[in-house]
């Protein structure tokens, strides 16, 4: 066999391994990170003309950068949108038949991001859009990353200067933005922004700004079109009641604003009323003393499926949960920090629920340790169609409190018919026992009227670092319909009663 001959048989048995591979969905061509420390560190081999790397053909090459520019996710957070970018510009600087492929694969240049680093990173943003060609945009501009560094100016307001000169490039191609985040250092910055970007964003799909507190906030804010938006994060330290999010956000499905709420200006969710396809609305640091003092406010979402309250007093649940009519809602989180829990309430925060009457599921975050979860019970109130309640406390206090009848109160949970339980230090075998054996003889009660009695419970799922005993893990298959004892951390998985998960503090 001739040298050239032995060459393009080794050329094709590679060829017809990387195919196996992409097919087969190898990790070999999965990780970007991997993928491109390999391919950085064989440089000088690609130079080789008789390097089975350099036989492969131009489309097979295509087809391993674009898989692993892309990866397996297709959730662009800052870590991943700065790794794609990255690994384009260090497949392109291999040698130069890489860099022809590379610049002729427009994908690979449609993940931008940004932070300001000397002029250079002005010219290397407008070569990325003449790259990209038509394809969308993912563009994430942050003016805090790495400002430790000297050659980064720390002057603040230098940052409108530096937004500025990158929105002037941007707004060129803004009909191809599709993900668009930006963190800033000032508030005011988003003036500039707004200013130069007065062309709607027609296949903008995803916003969000970060913004940290300045000397001075504007008296409002007047956002660009975007007519398709679906989701949008703002996360400033201000938000007025003048703005327009329902006018130029129209088909927003998931509204996520971590804002100082004054009590007057809280009132400004009226003005998100008509947004028709508003599906998923979180909240941050939600203060609404004043709310109850206007006994007409209402909030009426009637596509609302799912609330989100974080950093929340319990009494401002209350009077946030009063004022809102979200008939379709199925979903409440409630992430309660412990100083702002108190634990005097005797009546449910749930009041009215047929104003919820599609509500089951329910999350708890942040309870206090004295916070007993026969008070969590009581604040479900009517809710009798609670399916799903999430728990982050003390797997010992839910056991107790699930496993007996409270006089004259009854019992806790009463729907409760599976539990799955994360927890790493170890689940109790016994009195997880107790717990199924007293729920058991209680649904069998007759003394009681069926109301009243529990269900008994049919599964459980625990995911723990401990082993189980055998002869405990023989009692439970023999005395439920379904029993897993994992060492593994998994998500819970929903069923059709109720679900409680316990993690650990």
């Amino acid at each position: 066999m001739t040298k050239v001959s032995a060459r393009h048989e080794e050329a094709g048995t590679h060829e017809d391994t990387v195919d196996a591979a992409m097919n087969h969905g190898s990790d070999e061509l999965s990780r970007p990170r991997e993928l491109c420390t390999r391919l950085v560190s064989n440089c000088d081999i690609s130079a080789s003309k008789v390097a089975p790397i350099h036989c492969l053909s131009e489309d097979v090459l295509r087809l391993i950068f674009q898989t692993g520019w892309k990866w397996d996710s297709d959730i662009l957070d800052e870590d991943l949108s700065r790794e794609r970018m990255q690994f384009s510009i260090c497949i392109a600087s291999v040698c130069r038949a890489w860099r022809t492929i590379a610049h002729a694969t427009s994908r690979l240049w449609s993940v931008i991001y940004f932070f300001p680093d000397r002029q250079r990173s002005l010219v290397a943003l407008e070569s990325f859009l003449c790259l990209s060609r038509r394809q969308k945009l993912s563009i994430s501009i942050s003016y805090r990353y790495g400002r430790e560094d000297a050659a980064i100016p720390q002057d603040m307001s230098m940052e409108h200067v530096w937004v500025a000169a990158v929105m002037r490039l941007l707004v060129k191609h803004v009909d191809r933005w599709e993900l668009l985040v930006m963190e800033l250092e000032d508030i005011r910055t988003t003036e500039t922004i707004f200013s130069i970007w007065t062309t709607p964003a027609v296949a903008l799909k995803q916003l969000v700004l970060y913004a940290e507190p300045g000397v001075e906030h504007p008296e409002s804010m007047s956002f660009p079109s975007a007519p398709e938006l679906r989701s949008l994060e703002l996360l400033i330290p201000l938000l007025s009641q003048t703005h327009n999010i329902a006018s130029s956000f129209p088909a927003l499905e998931n509204l996520v604003l971590g804002t100082s709420f004054p009590d007057a200006d809280f009132r400004f969710l009226r003005t998100l009323q008509p947004i028709q396809h508003l599906c998923h609305l979180a909240l941050t640091g939600v203060l609404c003393d004043m709310l109850l003092q206007d006994p007409n406010l209402k909030f009426h979402f009637s596509a609302l499926e799912s609330l989100h309250l974080e950093a929340t007093p319990i009494d401002h649940v209350y009077e946030c949960l009063s004022v809102l009519e979200a008939p379709l809602l199925t979903t409440l989180r409630l992430d309660l920090e412990n100083e702002h829990f108190i634990t005097t309430h005797t009546g449910p925060f749930i009041r009215q629920p047929e104003r919820f009457p599609l509500l089951h599921s329910i999350v708890f975050a942040g309870l206090e340790p004295n916070l007993g979860l026969s008070n969590v019970s009581q604040f479900l109130g009517s809710l009798k169609s609670a399916q799903v309640l999430f728990i982050g406390h003390r797997i010992e206090e839910f056991m107790k409190a699930a496993s007996l009848c409270r006089p004259r109160e009854g019992w806790c949970f009463v729907r409760l018919a599976s539990l799955t339980i994360s927890y790493d230090s170890g689940v109790p075998p016994q009195a997880l026992r107790d717990l199924v054996e007293a729920r058991r003889t209680a649904s069998c009660a007759e003394h009681l009227p069926e109301q009243l009695r529990p269900l008994k419970i049919e599964e459980i799922q625990v995911n723990t670092s401990v082993e189980l005993p055998t002869g405990d893990r023989r009692w439970f298959e023999a005395n439920l319909r379904k029993f897993t004892w994992s060492k593994d951390q998994q998500q819970p998985c929903l069923n059709g009663w109720m679900e409680f998960t316990v993690l650990s503090p």
